[in-house]
């Protein structure tokens, strides 16, 4: 099985939608909530933090770019972007048989600008299914004009060649692998604090998750506007990067898909998603604006956490956790046994028979977990287990029990069989049923062999009521 696209996976699913025959949201109709109009389906990848002066903006894209502002606690009050340099959306054309136009995938904030990845889509022959062509990415530096976000899109047209030399080279190798083996990935911290955010482009390597085969270069750009930087490149002859003042680039290897800020460096690891608890409040009702405590979760059934203070030059092989295949020979651990080897004994709390935490919303006393497949083409890819809580110590930030039940209807609408892509907690100082938090809710395959509905793929999200009181979750 050979690598997915990292932020650009799922084509095939991004592009149709499908009808299945099970609502697996039962509970609500048990509980008498109605169901709100879906107005935010499809895949969507993660939502992205950006600030604009003291106003919080949150960005998506489910193949369209589209954002809010944070305050607003009301379903479906997303605006859509179109023109202003964005190329035309993804459409059906009848007289020629297939799809035109542009697909954005994946979105990312750095402290000025907004960043974004994406793909022109074309019809495979010889596999009979669409796959990505002409990746590119796109940036802009939102203005505030009259109390909205006025934005002009361009495209980094240095990094869109840099990405289709590398797409031209897989190709090379294996012209049958239908865009399967590409790996680009856009990814950056998404701190509360605008000034911990940066944005980067990885460029080859692949998936620490699936498939055995992957391109054994991989290039790093941090991106800055329209300009970028490679600050970091493995080959063959160049195994290690050296360390930076400001940037650990050492911990930067094939597998990168996460960063993190903390101690005044960034930290990249190779997991799916990592947080932090910056933003939260300390013991004496501070909010936080240095972590204290990073969270991530693997492939297996954990939920890890370790404390900046014990940090040291050792963890790097923490994050440097490759794929089963690859660890015995690179001499690494599993996080678990080093955690246990390196004074944090407790650094990890199990989850028997439940699939992989790949998303997490990080509040002022417990985190929620998404759970589910980060795989999307395997025949081995388990289906979603919705959500999970754990709640934290609010005077450190360290997680203090194993999953317990949570105070909203999360656990009845984010439920299996149903993959939570992505988490966000608006304002972490908060409780989780005071603060709004966004998900996105996706399956593998057809609606049908998910045991799924296509109604309920796409974004949801919780508010809290206006007087305070404990609101409810619903489709967005």
């Amino acid at each position: 099985m050979k690598k997915i696209i990292i932020g650009v996976f799922v084509l095939a699913v991004s592009l149709f939608g499908f009808t299945g025959c099970y609502d697996a949201i039962y509970q609500n109709i048990r509980d008498e909530i109605e169901l709100t109009t879906q107005k935010m389906p499809g895949f969507i990848n993660n939502i992205a933090r950006y600030n604009n002066g003291d106003e919080q903006y949150l960005f998506l894209t489910n193949g369209v770019i589209k954002y809010k502002n944070a305050k607003a606690t009301e379903h479906g009050k997303w605006n859509e972007l179109s023109g202003n340099g964005l190329p035309g959306s993804v459409h059906y054309v009848f007289e020629d048989t297939k799809f035109k136009g542009f697909y954005f995938s994946k979105i990312i904030a750095d402290q000025k600008y907004v960043y974004a990845l994406g793909f022109e889509p074309t019809y495979d022959t010889d596999n009979s299914r669409n796959v990505p062509k002409e990746l590119k990415v796109y940036y802009t530096e939102p203005v505030l004009e009259n109390g909205q976000l006025k934005m002009t899109w361009n495209e980094i047209k240095t990094l869109s060649e840099e990405i289709n030399k590398y797409q031209n080279e897989i190709d090379k190798i294996d012209d049958d692998n239908y865009g399967m083996a590409i790996s680009c990935h856009l990814f950056g911290t998404n701190s509360v604090n605008p000034e911990h955010r940066v944005a980067f482009l990885r460029v080859g390597g692949g998936s620490p998750y699936l498939g055995n085969s992957r391109n054994e270069t991989s290039f790093l750009y941090k991106l800055n506007g329209g300009t970028s930087e490679k600050v970091a490149s493995i080959t063959s002859e160049n195994k290690e990067n050296p360390d930076d003042v400001k940037f650990i680039y050492s911990e930067f290897d094939l597998d990168t898909l996460s960063v993190v800020y903390f101690g005044g460096k960034y930290h990249f690891m190779n997991y799916l998603n990592a947080e932090t608890n910056e933003g939260t409040t300390d013991f004496n009702g501070k909010i936080r604006t240095e972590p204290t405590y990073v969270y991530f979760g693997d492939y297996d059934d954990n939920l890890y956490y370790f404390s900046v203070d014990s940090y040291n030059e050792t963890y790097k092989k923490m994050f440097k956790y490759p794929r089963a295949s690859n660890r015995s020979k690179d001499g690494l651990e599993s996080p678990a046994n080093f955690l246990s080897k390196n004074d944090e004994v407790a650094g990890y709390i199990e989850y028997n028979n439940l699939s992989s935490v790949i998303s997490i919303a990080v509040t002022s006393e417990s985190l929620i977990l998404g759970r589910g497949s980060n795989r999307s083409y395997n025949s081995n890819a388990s289906t979603g287990d919705g959500v999970s809580r754990v709640k934290i110590d609010s005077s450190t930030g360290k997680p203090t029990s194993d999953s317990v039940s949570f105070e909203t209807n999360a656990g009845s609408v984010m439920r299996d069989p149903y993959i939570v892509r992505a988490l966000l907690a608006v304002d972490p100082s908060k409780k989780e049923t005071e603060t709004s938090i966004y998900s996105s809710m996706d399956y593998i395959y057809t609606a049908t062999s998910a045991g799924a509905s296509s109604t309920n793929r796409g974004l949801w999200a919780y508010y809290p009521k206006a007087d305070g009181s404990k609101g409810e979750w619903n489709r967005e």
